[in-house]
């Protein structure tokens, strides 16, 4: 099963993007190119979820990605 979740990328004035999970708040992460925020996003959403499991705690499935701005990603294959 491949689940992709929605991220919200917002490209920063200075420079870079920030992403931010709409189903899970703690996972944020940035990037200097939307190439390398992708990047990040995956490992930060392979460690939030990952975080999860180890804690006990309930895996929201993915929401259906709402705006332009939301991008699908999957976690890293070992989560």
């Amino acid at each position: 099963m491949n689940l992709l979740y929605p991220a919200k990328f917002k490209r920063q004035p200075d420079g870079g993007y920030s992403v931010q999970f709409v189903d899970l708040p703690e996972a944020i992460t940035e990037g200097d190119t939307f190439d390398d925020a992708m990047l990040h996003a995956r490992e930060v959403l392979s460690m939030s979820l990952r975080g999860r499991i180890d804690d006990g705690k309930a895996i929201p499935l993915p929401s259906v990605p709402k705006g332009r701005q939301a991008h699908l990603v999957a976690p890293v294959v070992q989560v």
